[in-house]
């Protein structure tokens, strides 16, 4: 096969790994090759098509981080601080399982997910935050790489919107976008269910 196809392929293939990995369906499907087990995410496609096209001008989100401060923790570790964090000021128990729902429709609870430059900046991380979003939340924009600064930053610029409609309805004018922008309730219904699994006992 020509060189040049085959990596249009694999990389055509490690996204639709990656948005099964967001989306659901963790295992592996038959008729994806073995190539795509990593679940390389996005920001790992950008950076091998850079590099095969311009070596020399790649930087991983990890290294653009304090060092130190990226914080890959599970999926349930990850939930399980969000949701604390929202009990922490006050949400409600399913108030709280909500924003973690979010959280796992945005970035799939993957600290390290980068979104991609969306208008004028790269959105990064957990709730997929712009540098300005970080600091409007009163966090630093190196921060939107950990669990902890991307969480606080969203928490706090959700604060500004409680109390207006019901919490699906906070996040949305929160995020402007994300899954109940483009799946309304239903798929919030479903995330939601997901995030319970996740968190098990701490909801």
């Amino acid at each position: 096969m020509n060189p040049a196809l085959r990596l249009i392929l694999e990389d055509v293939f490690v996204a639709l790994a990656h948005a099964r990995r967001l989306y659901g369906d963790d295992a592996p499907s038959a008729d994806v090759p073995a190539f795509t087990a990593s679940r390389e995410p996005m920001t790992a496609l950008r950076q091998r098509w850079a590099a095969h096209h311009h070596p020399g001008s790649v930087q991983t989100v990890a290294a653009h981080a304090p060092a130190g401060r990226v914080n890959p923790a599970g999926r349930e570790a990850v939930a399980r601080y969000i949701y604390q964090q929202a009990r922490a000021r006050g949400y409600s128990p399913h108030d709280a399982t909500a924003i973690v729902a979010y959280s796992l429709g945005e970035s799939g609870l993957d600290p390290t997910v980068s979104g991609g430059v969306q208008g004028d900046a790269e959105v990064i991380g957990l709730f997929q935050e712009k540098p300005g979003f970080a600091a409007e939340g009163g966090v630093s924009p190196a921060d939107r790489y950990t669990v902890e600064g991307n969480t606080t930053a969203y928490l706090n610029q959700l604060e500004r919107h409680r109390g207006h409609g019901d919490i699906f309805q906070q996040l949305l004018a929160t995020s402007v976008g994300g899954p109940m922008y483009t799946g309304g309730y239903p798929k919030m219904r479903e995330l939601m269910g997901r995030a319970a699994a996740l968190l098990g006992g701490a909801a």
